[in-house]
C-alpha cells in the first residue's frame, strides 16, 4: 500500500512538473512582449525553484496574469514600441543602400523611386511615433512614480542614445570623406594632375551654378558687339580729318624757261 502511494505522488509531480514547464515557457513569451530585461525577470524567484509541487506551479500561473494585465494596459506603448523599431530599422538600410554606388546600376523595377517613397514616409512618421512615445512615458511615470523600462532601461533615454549613435556616425562618415578629398587634392598637388587653367568671368559664374553679375554680363556684351572702323583704329592723339569729296585730276606745271 505504501508503495502505490509512492507511486500515485511520483506520478503527480511528474505531471506537475510538466505544468510547471509549459507555464514556464508561456512565461517567457509574455517577458519578451513586455522587452523585460534579464534583471526584471530573476526577480521572479518561483523560476529557477525545482521542487515542483502545486503551489509553484499557482505562482506561475499568477505572474502571467500580472504580466498579461501589465501589457493590456500599455499595449499602445508596446504597439508605437515595435512600429517604431521597425521604422528605425528600415530608415538605417535605406542609408546603408544609399551610401552602395553600385545600386544606382541596379534600378530594376523602380527601386530608386521606391527607396524614395519609403525614406519620404519615414521622415513624416518617426517623428510623431516618437512624440506619442514619449508622451506616454511620461504619464506613465506620473501614475506609478517610475520609468517605463523597455529591456531595462528608459524608454526616453534609448530614443536618445539612438539618435546620438546616429549624429555620431554620420559625423565620422564625413570627415572620413573629407579627409579622402583632401588626400585626392594632395596627390594631384604632387602629380601636377590638377587643372589651373583660369575660366572667364561668365563661365566661372556657369560652373558655380550662379547668375553673372552686372560687370560679367557688361563685359560679355561687349565682347560680342561688332566693331566699327573707326573704333577697331587705335587712337593717336590727334584729330584726323577725312574728306570725302573725290579729287578730280592732278594739275601739270609747266616751268618756262
Amino acid at each position: 500500500m505504501r508503495q502505490e502511494v509512492n507511486l500515485f505522488e511520483d506520478l503527480k509531480r511528474q505531471n506537475i512538473k510538466t505544468y510547471v514547464q509549459q507555464t514556464r515557457k508561456e512565461l517567457s513569451e509574455w517577458w519578451s512582449r513586455c522587452h523585460f530585461a534579464n534583471e526584471q525577470k530573476r526577480q521572479f524567484i518561483p523560476f529557477f525553484s525545482d521542487c515542483y509541487t502545486e503551489d509553484l506551479l499557482d505562482l506561475h500561473e499568477l505572474e502571467i496574469q500580472k504580466l498579461k494585465t501589465f501589457y493590456e494596459s500599455n499595449i499602445n506603448m508596446f504597439q508605437l514600441l515595435d512600429k517604431r523599431q521597425k521604422l528605425w530599422d528600415k530608415r538605417l538600410d535605406l542609408e546603408n543602400r544609399a551610401n552602395d554606388p553600385s545600386r544606382l546600376f541596379e534600378n530594376r523595377g523602380g527601386q530608386l523611386l521606391q527607396e524614395e517613397k519609403e525614406r519620404k514616409l519615414i521622415q513624416k512618421d518617426l517623428p510623431k511615433i516618437e512624440t506619442e512615445l514619449l508622451n506616454l512615458a511620461r504619464k506613465y511615470e506620473n501614475e506609478h512614480n517610475k520609468p517605463f523600462l523597455v529591456n531595462g532601461e528608459d524608454i526616453t533615454e534609448i530614443i536618445k542614445r539612438q539618435w546620438d549613435h546616429h549624429k555620431a556616425g554620420k559625423e565620422r562618415e564625413k570627415m572620413t570623406r573629407k579627409k579622402a578629398r583632401d588626400q585626392q587634392t594632395e596627390v594631384d598637388s604632387k602629380l601636377g594632375t590638377k587643372s589651373t587653367i583660369k575660366l572667364s568671368a561668365s563661365k566661372r559664374a556657369y560652373q558655380r551654378g550662379t547668375t553673372p553679375t552686372r560687370a560679367e554680363k557688361k563685359m560679355r556684351l561687349e565682347a560680342s558687339r561688332p566693331q566699327t572702323p573707326s573704333q577697331a583704329l587705335p587712337s593717336t592723339g590727334r584729330a584726323r580729318c577725312v574728306n570725302n569729296r573725290p579729287r578730280g585730276p592732278a594739275k601739270v606745271c609747266h616751268n618756262v624757261w
